[in-house]
């Protein structure tokens, strides 16, 4: 899965890329995970000017049930602990934003050099036009809590599709054109 690693042919080629490597971690796979951790980190290692971030999982600890869902939240932790004593990345976990808010994951977070989120409007069937409140409303409530944590929106969209109806009375391109504009202006003068 390492392969490659004796050359950095971005830089010979003057590729100015920067990557977030996510690793995904799976509640079954303690053996593969092990593997995961290990890769991430000799990428990082090899490849200090392009790996920005090691992201320890995906939506790991908001889907219990799934085949990813880590109930060990001691294993999320050595893991993190592991990447941030052998890389000089910061390490984070991509998940739904309100799981974060869970006072369970609070010691999960305190390992986290940031916390990023997943926020979709669709699951609380927030309207096209208070989705950025919205998203503010959640950044904000997550500022207060984890005041000296920068957040960082990983995931976001505006469903194209109605999903047997769950996505509320607007999905098309037109208005997640209108979605993918309004996000583009509010992170610029956010």
């Amino acid at each position: 899965m390492v392969a490659g690693l004796e050359r950095d042919k971005t830089s010979e080629n003057s590729i100015d890329i920067k990557v977030m490597i996510g690793i995904w971690i799976s509640g079954m796979e303690y053996k593969e995970n092990a593997n995961q951790v290990e890769d991430a980190v000799k990428l990082a290692n090899v490849y200090p000017n392009i790996v920005q971030v090691i992201s320890c999982g995906n939506e790991i600890i908001g889907l219990p049930g799934s085949d990813i869902f880590v109930c060990d939240k001691s294993k999320i932790i050595g893991y993190l602990n592991d990447m941030k004593q052998r890389t000089n990345v910061p390490v984070t976990i991509n998940d739904i934003y309100f799981e974060w808010t869970d006072d369970y994951y609070r010691d999960v977070v305190d390992v986290l050099d940031f916390i990023t989120i997943h926020i979709y409007r669709q699951w609380p069937n927030i309207t096209l036009e208070n989705t950025l409140a919205y998203i503010n409303e959640v950044i904000h409530d997550l500022q207060q809590k984890f005041p000296h944590k920068e957040i960082v929106i990983g995931e976001t969209s505006w469903t194209t599709s109605k999903n047997s109806g769950q996505f509320g009375p607007v999905a098309d391109e037109s208005s997640q054109m209108q979605f993918y504009e309004a996000c583009q202006q509010w992170s610029a003068t956010s």
